[in-house]
């Protein structure tokens, strides 16, 4: 029988594996300039049934250019500006919620695990969010973006930046849109990037969502951000939108900010990547069939937004 497979092989994680790292997390850079506090850039890595992450198993070594070129992107800036970066590349366990396994009726375990996947992924980031403000870090803020996102003006200190528009705004919560895409995408939050001050309504929040989530029909109730309340059996996207537009004002949007995706969660689709240069553009989303154009785009552009030039992890040939 062959060896388990480790899920951090090709995965720019340190040998060092603090004691405040959640769950099975990898560190993958710690260059805050205090012992404590702080912000913290979050990344899961989870290795699907698709194998978009580079997962087949005799390659997981080999991941994907894309891939590598993002999180070296995101590790750089992390080192530059003086924050944190971690990784999940294990999911929680059990994945399947008992009202997920319900409604997939007769199929095999293995099979509704697969159909789940993307939905039980996606919801892996609000649990990984909760993990990370609860830290006995103390982390002043906590960024959770889509692994196929990154942070491209290293000359800008991007997170303190926007930590800034929230305390000025007198928010918890900065989220963003998808006003890149049309006028449909306008006001649509986007859930590849959540950056939160860690209050106690983030705590609240994302506690309660993924705990809803895991109820599923049967609601959680009394939530703590004040809801009778809430239900969320579709995706953690649609679960936030709903939440912001549904729910009274004081349960979540009086606590966020919407923010315009053009600025700070761009799709690389439809020309969005040519604003790759473009400082009002701080953060990039290579979404769906986009990925594939990231390594060239962050490795062989104006500049190496990798900073580890052509033989680096983010940049070298496979």
């Amino acid at each position: 029988e062959p060896p388990p497979v480790d899920p951090f092989e090709g995965l720019p994680v340190s040998e060092k594996r603090p004691s405040w790292l959640a769950r099975q997390d990898g560190l993958v850079v710690d260059a805050r300039p205090e012992e404590h506090g702080g912000i913290v850039i979050l990344q899961a890595v989870l290795s699907d049934s698709h194998s978009t992450w580079g997962n087949k198993k005799s390659k997981l070594a080999d991941r994907p250019d894309w891939l590598r070129a993002i999180l070296a992107t995101n590790r750089a800036h992390a080192q530059k500006h003086g924050h944190a970066m971690v990784l999940r590349a294990y999911p929680t366990e059990p994945q399947l919620t008992d009202w997920m396994i319900k409604d997939c009726g007769s199929k095999t375990k293995k099979l509704c695990a697969k159909l789940n996947e993307r939905e039980t992924f996606n919801w892996e980031k609000h649990l990984m969010m909760s993990d990370y403000m609860l830290s006995p870090q103390r982390f002043s803020h906590i960024l959770m973006l889509d692994a196929d996102a990154a942070l491209i003006q290293p000359q800008l200190d991007t997170l303190r930046r926007i930590a800034s528009i929230l305390d000025e705004k007198s928010k918890d919560l900065f989220l963003t849109d998808e006003d890149w895409l049309d006028e449909n995408g306008r006001g649509r939050i986007n859930g590849g990037l959540m950056f939160a001050k860690n209050s106690k309504f983030c705590q609240n929040l994302f506690q309660d969502t993924f705990d809803a989530h895991i109820a599923g029909y049967a609601f959680l109730k009394n939530t703590r951000i004040g809801l009778n309340s809430l239900r969320c059996t579709s995706n953690e996207q649609i679960c936030l939108n709903d939440l912001y537009y549904t729910s009274p004002k004081e349960n979540m949007a009086a606590f966020t900010i919407m923010a315009s995706g053009k600025n700070y969660n761009r799709g690389a689709e439809r020309g969005g990547e040519t604003h790759i240069t473009d400082e009002t553009t701080e953060i990039m989303h290579w979404m769906g069939g986009a990925k594939s154009t990231a390594g060239k785009a962050l490795c062989n552009g104006v500049r190496d937004l990798t900073f580890g030039g052509p033989m680096g992890y983010g940049c070298k040939p496979r």
